[in-house]
This record gives C-alpha cells, sequence and structure tokens, in this order.
C-alpha cells in the first residue's frame, strides 16, 4: 500500500485548481540532482551510488525532487515521477514556479544534463485527463 507521501502527491495533483492560483508567480530555476524524496528525507541517500533505485523509487512513484546545487535545498517536484525516472541521480536544470508555500516547484520544463548538453525530458500535462 502506498506511504502517506504518495497520497498526498496524488492529492495535489489530482487538484490543479488548488495550486493553478499562483501562476502570477515568476517562474525560477533550479539547478541540482534529480532525489527521490523517500530515500533522500529519510536516509540522506544520493548520487551515483543510489541512482538505481532511486530509478525504481521513481518507476514505483514516490515523490521526486531537486535537490538545489548551492544551497541544498529540496524541492519536491509535482509530476508523475515515473516520467522522470531516466533522469534519477543526474544534474538537472528544472524551471518552474514556486507553489503552495515556496515548498513544490510545479515544473514547466526539466532539462537532464549529460556529458555538458541539456537536454529536454518531455513532462505530461497534469491538466489533461488521459
Amino acid at each position: 500500500m502506498p506511504g502517506p507521501i504518495v497520497w498526498l502527491v496524488a492529492a495535489l495533483l489530482l487538484a490543479p485548481p488548488a495550486w493553478a492560483a499562483e501562476g502570477d508567480a515568476p517562474e525560477t530555476a533550479v539547478t541540482g540532482e534529480l532525489v527521490d524524496v523517500k530515500c533522500y528525507a529519510t536516509m540522506g541517500l544520493r548520487g551515483a551510488i543510489h541512482q538505481e533505485c532511486a530509478v525504481k523509487c521513481a518507476k514505483e512513484h514516490w515523490p521526486v525532487g531537486v535537490l538545489e546545487e548551492t544551497s541544498e535545498r529540496l524541492y519536491p517536484l509535482v509530476v508523475p515521477s515515473a516520467a522522470v525516472a531516466d533522469a534519477m541521480g543526474q544534474r538537472v536544470r528544472v524551471t518552474g514556479t514556486v507553489a503552495l508555500g515556496g515548498v513544490w516547484l510545479l515544473p514547466s520544463r526539466l532539462e537532464v544534463e549529460r556529458e555538458g548538453v541539456w537536454a529536454d525530458v518531455v513532462l505530461p500535462s497534469l491538466t489533461e485527463t488521459p
């Protein structure tokens, strides 16, 4: 059975009008490592040594976030985790709106750095129904 963090993220994803009002906030860019929130928050796990587990957690829909590289502040992402699983443990640049009291990051763009080149990761729309 999914844990409480999964239910919280699911509730946020299913209720876009609750956070859409913050759309007037300017977009910001955050650069850092894409981590799974569960393992980072509970055990401090990150980096290449944890990448395989992070990919597995993301594919199992555990929340993901960007650990900002200069401040080491964690920005949980409002995004289906499985959609970004291939970028886990890698350096990413996320552009979006910081929402819900400055805690969550609603990404409009996510890029992963591979061999010094930034490449876009396709993000699914959170407002469209399948």
